[in-house]
């Protein structure tokens, strides 16, 4: 991971990370994603689970990095995104993740959110002028397509069957 620190304060930056943070398409969402579905995975998938808790591991990486960048750039790292149109914090919300139990299905989920992921963060590394932050994201971006080959592999292994549930 690359040093954690900014060139400067600026909150227009810290409000455009709050997105990856605890916005839309998430670390957050992601996070809690990957958890749920290491809870519902029988036993006979230890390869899975384990492909799921390293992706775990590296939301809650991604999730410090950006959380101290959104401090250091002086506002909370609190779960919710910024929406300029009304000019506040919208909380966070979990309505919109999947409780799919089906791994097949869930993989092409995963892998679909974590694509979306990868292009907001290219994005704002073009849109926030700051090298270190520029430093993390390509960090982070690098730790995506690597997250989403190992998805991709596992979801490859898991052809199309029932629901766990």
């Amino acid at each position: 991971m690359p040093p954690l620190k900014v060139e400067k304060p600026n909150r227009e930056y810290a409000k455009i990370l709050m997105q990856n943070y605890a916005g839309t398409a998430c670390a957050l969402s992601r996070q809690l994603t990957y958890f749920y579905q290491t809870l519902i995975l029988k036993d006979s998938m230890e390869d899975l689970k384990a492909t799921l808790k390293t992706c775990l591991d590296m939301k809650q990486k991604h999730m410090e990095a950006v959380g101290t960048l959104i401090h250091l750039l002086g506002e909370k790292p609190v779960y919710g995104t910024y929406d300029s149109h009304i000019d506040r914090i919208i909380p966070y919300t979990t309505c919109a993740l999947s409780y799919e139990t089906t791994p097949s299905i869930f993989l092409e989920q995963d892998i679909a959110q974590e694509k979306m992921m990868t292009k907001h963060y290219q994005s704002h590394q073009k849109t926030i002028q700051d090298a270190y932050i520029q430093d993390v994201l390509a960090w982070m971006i690098q730790g995506q397509e690597q997250l989403i080959a190992q998805l991709e592999k596992m979801s490859a292994s898991y052809p199309k069957e029932k629901s766990l549930s």
